[in-house]
């Protein structure tokens, strides 16, 4: 298990957002293709990715090859292996949707800083609005039993106040899902991405625009054995390349491969252990302070699917030792995520989980324990309600300002409500609002911010239809 908002109603200035997106929405479907095109050539320039649900964690690569040559590695490894698994009279079928959105959100405290505390980097402190407009691409080559599949993203954004943080998004990613004979099936995939770090990780930071890129290469390969037992082996590479103001060449790169055997053969229910090994090695101007480490996770497994019912658990131990003893850190690690369907109108999710991650801005580790839930409730075929709520407890070994033994500790409150509306079979506007505050004992780590937002999505091809 390794890696690594907001309560609050609706304003004035929300509403005329929905009108001007709404009007902007027609506008952008005649420009799908040239904004995919521009994908190719972000290399090198600063963007950032707005979604605020994803930690920034050590799963997270880097920017020093372009766009063209990491998915031309990519590709050649994929369709060789897709060549060798063609079948010599294969059916192939290809689906894909294209969409593009208009996005306005205003959050309270865009830096997340503490009501009586500065802004260090001297940009400002407050609330601020922006809007973004997207587009996303999503295709499927299906040929007998083998799978192709790519997918793309780009989303710009502008500040009306904090001009300073204008900035754009991407997401690449390509893969194949391949299967030979009845015994062996894998999986090959690369991915990039290029999005901001959030604020309330840049603590003791500089708090500017802070933009990390990140690219994995991942393979699988799984067999099946006699009497319902499978094996299956796994490997990562990623570099995760995040310029501080502190540090501009900071950057973590990680290589994993890990182990897996599993019983199949009690209806539902998937049961086994598995064993994973993690080598990293942090670089840039404090990478003396922690050159590299080695991380060691083995547990049990549980998979479980039956009519309304999903659980997949894990349980295990994870240590990590570095090479200068500063970065030692061991415990348990889980997962228990449950999805359950009460109704047809109606399910729910709960997940609680324990891993331990890198965070990169001290050179450091953190162990993230989370839980939460989300209930999902379809009112109408056209009314769809969403409401979540996810508490996390941060414990941060050896941080800078603290003594030894005394860590830094985070308590985090995330709650967020989201109302979608299917217009049209093509349209669908979605408002949202959202709490996110954080209790720390770092100084001046307390903080609020209040988010609400809209975002309207219009489908402009779909042949799945």
């Amino acid at each position: 298990m390794t890696t690594a908002c907001r309560l609050c109603v609706f304003s004035r200035a929300s509403t005329s957002g929905v009108c001007i997106i709404a009007g902007r929405v027609s506008a952008l479907s005649s420009a799908v293709s040239r904004n995919l095109i521009q994908i190719g050539s972000l290399t090198g320039v600063h963007y950032r990715r707005s979604s605020r649900s994803r930690p920034f964690t050590s799963a997270q690569y880097g920017p020093h090859s372009s766009v063209r040559q990491v998915l031309a590695g990519g590709w050649v490894i994929v369709t060789t292996l897709a060549g060798l698994s063609l079948p010599t009279r294969a059916v192939a079928q290809l689906v894909g949707t294209a969409s593009v959105s208009g996005h306005y959100e205003y959050n309270s405290n865009v830096f997340n800083l503490a009501s009586e505390t500065a802004n260090p980097g001297g940009g400002g402190k407050g609330g601020d609005s922006y809007y973004s407009y997207a587009t996303s691409l999503a295709s499927t080559y299906k040929f007998r039993r083998q799978e192709l599949y790519a997918t793309a993203s780009i989303e710009n954004l502008r500040y009306q106040k904090f001009t300073q943080l204008d900035h754009t998004d991407y997401s690449l990613g390509t893969g194949l899902r391949w299967v030979l004979g009845q015994f062996l099936d894998g999986h090959l995939g690369v991915s990039r991405t290029h999005n901001q770090v959030p604020f309330e990780n840049l603590s003791n930071q500089v708090l500017a625009l802070t933009v990390s890129t990140q690219q994995s290469e991942t393979a699988l390969i799984g067999l099946k054995l006699l009497n319902d037992w499978r094996v299956e082996a796994s490997g990562t590479t990623s570099r995760n390349s995040t310029p501080i103001a502190q540090d501009p060449n900071s950057e973590l790169l990680q290589n994993s491969g890990g182990l897996a055997l599993k019983y199949v053969g009690i209806g539902g229910l998937a049961t086994g252990f598995r064993a994973q090994y993690l080598a990293g090695r942090y670089s840039g101007a404090d990478a003396a302070l922690n050159s590299s480490f080695d991380q060691f996770t083995a547990g049990a497994t549980a998979q479980y699917k039956l009519r309304r019912t999903t659980l997949d658990a894990q349980l295990g131990y994870t240590t990590r030792n570095s090479a200068n003893g500063l970065n030692n850190t061991s415990g348990i690690t889980a997962l228990l995520d449950l999805q359950q369907q009460v109704t047809p109108r109606t399910s729910y999710t709960v997940k609680i989980e324990r891993t331990i991650n890198s965070y990169l801005p001290t050179i450091g580790s953190e162990i993230d324990t989370d839980a939460g839930f989300t209930i999902d409730w379809r009112a109408t075929y056209k009314v769809h309600l969403n409401l979540g709520y996810t508490f996390t407890y941060r414990d941060y070994p050896v941080q800078p300002g603290f003594r030894p033994g005394a860590n830094r500790v985070d308590y985090q409150h995330n709650a967020n409500l989201t109302l979608a509306y299917q217009a049209r079979s093509w349209l669908s506007i979605s408002p949202y609002a959202s709490v996110f505050a954080r209790n720390s004992n770092e100084r001046d780590g307390d903080f609020q911010s209040n988010i609400v937002g809209v975002t309207v999505t219009a489908v402009v091809l779909d042949n799945k239809r």
